[in-house]
């Protein structure tokens, strides 16, 4: 049970099905609210894990490789000598339900033997940034951050790596409190407070802990 729990239930999810039956099929006429429907999201992925073992997708996947998570498991593609190669790959089976999550447990197992290489981490939500920065001491890799649009010329990198460095171990591992205490997407923010505030505040507190930890020391 979650607070996320409640949100698809006020959203319809429950009692409505979605079939996608083949390519061909019509794209839903409110394309947005089905992308908001567990459901059909469910049905999506389902048809393009299947679909994209076709052969024909083989020249647009050519000199990539593909990972797709979905449930708990994780499923690679390839383009090999014209055809798709396709499989599942244990060591990234995952049972989070958020992509957020998800997203940084699959950061943390490519970190393993690709030090000091760059990664870059699509996203427009916030909480996968708060989530990197926190997590970014235990990652031997240079993490960026993509996240906005070319065509309203607000996309950006944020060097993930270099801001946590500038921040410090202890405003990063506080900073998914100090997120969902003052407003993510299933939290409610106070009332004109936002976060830069807070956040000023937990710096002030953190100095004066480091302050009384000196002190206690030298008594």
């Amino acid at each position: 049970p979650a607070i996320k729990d409640m949100e698809w239930c006020n959203r319809g999810h429950i009692n409505r099905e979605f079939k996608i039956t083949g390519p061909d099929q019509k794209i839903p006429r409110d394309l947005h609210g089905a992308l908001n429907n567990v459901a059909f999201k469910n049905a999506l992925m389902n048809f393009l894990i299947t679909e994209w073992r076709s052969n024909k997708y083989a020249t647009l996947l050519e000199g990539h490789v593909m990972y797709v998570g979905k449930d708990d498991k994780c499923f690679f593609y390839k383009s090999e000598d014209g055809a798709m190669v396709y499989r599942t790959v244990p060591s990234l089976s995952c049972s989070h339900p958020e992509a957020d999550t998800r997203m940084i447990f699959h950061l943390s197992q490519i970190a393993e033997g690709n030090q000091h290489q760059n990664i870059v981490i699509r996203s427009s939500d916030t909480d996968v940034l708060v989530l990197l920065l926190s997590h970014q001491e235990n990652l031997a890799v240079n993490i960026w951050f993509e996240t906005g649009t070319s065509t309203n010329n607000t996309r950006r990198f944020i060097a993930v790596t270099a801001l946590a460095g500038e921040m410090g171990p202890d405003i990063c591992g506080a900073l998914v409190g100090l997120h969902a205490f003052t407003g993510t997407d299933f939290t409610a923010s106070f009332l004109r407070k936002g976060k830069l505030r807070p956040l000023k505040i937990m710096e002030r507190n953190l100095e004066h802990m480091r302050t009384f930890g000196q002190l206690g020391r030298v008594d």
